[in-house]
């Protein structure tokens, strides 16, 4: 009731709650590194983009960054699994670093362009109507499980 009284105080109170948000991610994947353990970095990645989406909600439009955002997660993730890779705390075949850095950096170039693309299209004046909502909802299911997919090879 009070918040809906003064805008600003729910402004301030949405940026602690992201701000409390990331900083758990970030304890979360120091965690991880320290322990040792794989699903602590996957939880980590999974609170940081909680953390980005709850900062998107007083965004009127589209966030220019996001593919930006999604490179860095995706670095951060990579960059944590090579290390326990590395140490012997995941299993797996150890690569050369400098294999895994091009492979890494080569996924990253993609991800960064494919974002910037579905941005561009998202930007696109197109009217609405109720075969463009099933559009959407379809390239949502479709990219929601490629990404589940590749999920469960990697683990």
């Amino acid at each position: 009731m009070i918040l809906s009284l003064y805008p600003a105080a729910e402004q301030e109170l949405l940026g602690r709650l992201v701000r409390l948000i990331g900083v758990g991610g970030a304890l979360l994947m120091v965690a991880a590194m320290v322990l040792g353990t794989s699903r602590m970095v996957s939880w980590a990645a999974v609170v940081l983009v909680v953390q980005y989406g709850v900062s998107l909600i007083p965004a009127p439009s589209v966030d220019r960054w996001a593919p930006l955002f999604a490179a860095g997660v995706f670095l951060m993730t990579e960059s944590a699994y090579f290390s326990l890779e590395q140490r012997g705390r995941l299993p797996g075949p150890r690569s050369p670093a400098f294999r895994e850095l091009l492979r890494v950096f080569g996924i990253t170039a993609v991800v960064i362009g494919a974002g910037t693309g579905v941005l561009a299209l998202a930007s696109l004046p197109v009217p609405s109507g109720l075969l463009v909502q099933a559009a959407g909802v379809g390239a949502a299911a479709a990219a929601l499980t490629t990404l589940t997919l590749l999920v469960r090879r990697r683990s």
